[in-house]
């Protein structure tokens, strides 16, 4: 898509299986559509199935330019709505990339080696109402993306483990600047297998990188339940953050596993830890659990789940509920 709004979409816009289909079927090709030039201003992707074949295909080959399944950005008042979007053979199902303007970017997977189902690196943008299943890495990654608000989403982990629901973790490419960054009102569900992490903020959850300050975010209001969580909330470097009125009902549960570092030592998973040392001038709500910890993903989580249903194996989809 080269122009300006521009709208790939099934005819009258139904929904269900009624949706035109979208597949993959070389192993040398990763991305079934693509946005993201200087006049794709308010391009959209509408009732859809886009099927990655990473089942049939296996991982793109070129793991070093694995890009996404589908990719929007670099422009704004673009939209993904009412796709089903499974099986990435690159690294995540929808890339909104940076320097854009992207609304209601929307999606799912499995990939290359693991996959996000929304990889968003865009000011301004809305992740909303989805449910995004057994994505292997992580369902929402938040690459700074000042303004962006991410609400109302389902992430859960059925018939395969996740690294993390929602991660908020990384310092580039806007410099630190998490600023109007909203995570409210999202269920963070560890229902059939591992989900390492609920909620990350701060880069040392997912290394030892325990310096790196991050800015100015909210994560309100959101709910981690399931019988498999590691950590439901950790964070940990951060300045004027508000983490306020998430609430728990998960099992947490996991080991240390050999990937984890010798110092600092990390606490056993539980719903909500914080280093406090590293927060400035943050609102963090009563029950966070103080100390230090590095890499949290590293738990080993050991999950009994017959995962060999048929028509379920390896089947990792998102299906969008709706946007607004």
């Amino acid at each position: 898509m080269k122009n300006e709004s521009k709208e790939l979409a099934t005819l009258d816009y139904p929904g269900g299986k009624r949706r035109a289909k979208l597949r993959i079927v070389s192993d040398r090709v990763a991305t079934a559509t693509q946005g993201d030039c200087l006049r794709c201003a308010r391009v959209a992707v509408r009732n859809l199935i886009i099927d990655g074949s990473r089942r049939t295909l296996g991982r793109v080959r070129e793991a070093s330019t694995s890009p996404g399944l589908v990719i929007l950005g670099g422009n704004e008042g673009q939209a993904v709505r009412e796709c089903a979007i499974s099986d990435p053979c690159g690294f995540t199902a929808v890339h909104a990339r940076e320097g854009a303007k992207l609304n209601y970017p929307e999606s799912s997977p499995w990939g290359w080696s693991l996959a996000n189902g929304v990889s968003i690196a865009c000011h301004n943008s809305i992740v909303r109402d989805n449910v995004l299943t057994d994505c292997t890495d992580t369902g929402v990654v938040v690459y700074c993306s000042p303004g962006t608000k991410i609400e109302e989403n389902h992430v859960t982990t059925k018939r395969r483990s996740a690294i993390g629901g929602i991660l908020l973790v990384d310092a580039e490419p806007f410099s630190r600047d998490y600023s109007g960054i909203m995570v409210k009102g999202n269920v963070l569900d560890a229902s059939g297998q591992a989900m390492r992490v609920g909620i990350g903020i701060g880069p040392s959850v997912l290394s030892d990188d325990m310096e790196t300050i991050i800015n100015d975010g909210s994560v309100i209001g959101n709910h981690l339940t399931g019988d498999y969580m590691g950590y439901g909330i950790a964070t940990a470097g951060l300045q004027g953050w508000t983490i306020r009125d998430n609430l728990d009902d998960a099992r947490y549960m996991g080991q240390p596993s050999d990937r984890c570092l010798d110092d600092p030592v990390n606490p056993p998973p539980q719903a909500f830890i914080y280093n406090s040392a590293t927060l400035k001038e943050s609102v963090v709500q009563d029950g966070f659990f103080d100390s230090d910890f590095a890499y949290r993903e590293c738990v080993g989580l050991i999950v009994e789940v017959d995962v060999r249903v048929p028509g379920w194996w390896d089947a990792q989809h998102l299906e969008n509920a709706h946007s607004s």
